[in-house]
């Protein structure tokens, strides 16, 4: 009996895992849809070199990118110019913007080996630099 009981469980737990899988794929490929059609409405994905820093992610459930020139010290997001705060001191430079209500800030801090780097938080919350956008706020 005891093992007739412990295998319905076992393919009961695996029924709710594969419905759960099933769920986050979806829930994935809608997103990255969403992100796609924020790149096509851009007009691409920007040009990313040396002067140009870029942090795909989600906020609100919307698409969001931002994008960080050094060499002009601008910052757009989703393609608009938005107004910065800049304030520059002995550790670093930092750029103070707002998105949909939420504070953004870009914190430049020299690092020895390779020199400046620069970090994205959004009301106080880091956001990371990669080339996919799994990232949310």
């Amino acid at each position: 009996m005891s093992v007739i009981l412990t295998s319905c469980r076992y393919s009961r737990q695996k029924a709710i895992e594969r419905a759960l899988k099933k769920k986050a794929e979806l829930k994935r490929a809608k997103r990255q849809a969403k992100m796609d059609a924020l790149i096509d409405s851009m007009g691409g994905q920007p040009q990313v070199n040396s002067a140009t820093l870029v942090w795909t992610f989600f906020m609100d459930d919307v698409p969001t990118m931002v994008v960080f020139r050094r060499d002009l010290n601008t910052i757009t997001v989703n393609g608009n110019f938005v107004d910065a705060l800049n304030q520059f001191d002995e550790t670093g430079a930092t750029f103070d913007f707002e998105i949909n209500g939420h504070k953004g800030r870009i914190k430049s801090f020299a690092v020895v080996r390779t020199g400046l780097s620069f970090v994205l938080t959004i009301d106080g919350q880091e956001v990371p630099m990669t080339s996919e956008p799994e990232f949310a706020i």
